[in-house]
């Protein structure tokens, strides 16, 4: 499994794993806030970044959804995790 930044060919399993996450929360949202906040994650101006679990050459299996925000207590960026979801189906095939 590897970790990588969210890319434009990322949009048809990132709408895939989505819901999944909404429906975790038991929410639901608008299609328009949803297609807004992946064209957020594409924008290299930020402040919104995604991360995607991918196992194998191409299977999505996980999505992160962040933001980095400037803080009062420091000079650097700090993180906010905004979303975290991974698919039921790979739940526990991880090392120990």
């Amino acid at each position: 499994m590897n970790i990588r930044t969210v890319a434009p060919a990322d949009r048809e399993p990132w709408f895939r794993l989505w819901p999944g996450y909404l429906d975790f929360y038991e929410t639901d949202l608008d299609p328009t806030i949803s297609l807004a906040t992946w064209r957020r994650l594409l924008d290299d101006n930020g402040p919104f970044y995604g991360l995607v679990a991918v196992d194998g050459p191409d299977r999505v299996i996980g999505l992160v959804n962040y933001v980095l925000h400037a803080n009062t207590w420091t000079d650097k960026p700090v993180c906010y995790l905004e979303d975290l979801f991974v698919d039921a189906r790979a739940h526990g095939h991880g090392e120990p």
